[in-house]
């Protein structure tokens, strides 16, 4: 699966994030595994994303372990739930309300999955990206529609430049 895209080099480091033992194992030279959180761990976790929200609030902490709970306690699911509550300085009780069934809409988008496992994904990993992605900017969504048109697969990287941050 990763083999076209694999380097043929002997230099650089490929960060590949996976639940699948089998990838890890044929193409990690070094594997550090990531386990799940315990529901502890994952309360704190999100509490810690979202500062903003109110620890003391029952609600919100309820909220919390429902979204904890409903992603399998899984840090990097975790940490894109929680990256984009903040983003939009929502609350948890705020965002369960506005998609109540995100793990299906947002994190396993246009899924006909209706028990969520997070050990044997059904979808691609391209869907996991969809709450990012409907928060960009519209700049952002001209670039990814231009880059989706260039072929999405077979993007030239000569067409991008490089900008030298300290003449701007």
């Amino acid at each position: 699966m990763l083999d076209p895209y694999w380097p043929n080099t002997a230099c650089g480091t490929v960060i590949v994030t996976t639940r699948n033992p089998n990838l890890a194992q044929t193409h990690a030279f070094v594997k550090l595994p990531v386990p799940e959180f315990s529901k502890t761990e994952a309360v704190k976790f999100l509490f810690k994303l979202c500062p903003t929200v109110s620890r003391g609030d029952a609600l919100e902490i309820d909220a919390c372990l429902q979204i904890s709970e409903r992603l399998g306690y899984l840090p990097l699911v975790l940490d894109l739930v929680g990256s984009y509550i903040r983003s939009v300085l929502s609350s948890f009780k705020t965002f369960l309300r506005n998609y109540p069934d995100f793990e299906r809409t947002l994190v396993l988008r246009d899924s006909d999955v209706h028990g969520f496992q997070p050990q044997a994904y059904s979808q691609p990993t391209t869907s996991t990206w969809t709450i990012g992605l409907t928060s960009a900017t519209e700049d952002a969504r001209l670039l990814m529609d231009c880059l989706a048109l260039l072929y999405p697969d077979r993007i030239p990287v000569d067409i991008f430049g490089v900008i030298d941050l300290e003449r701007k």
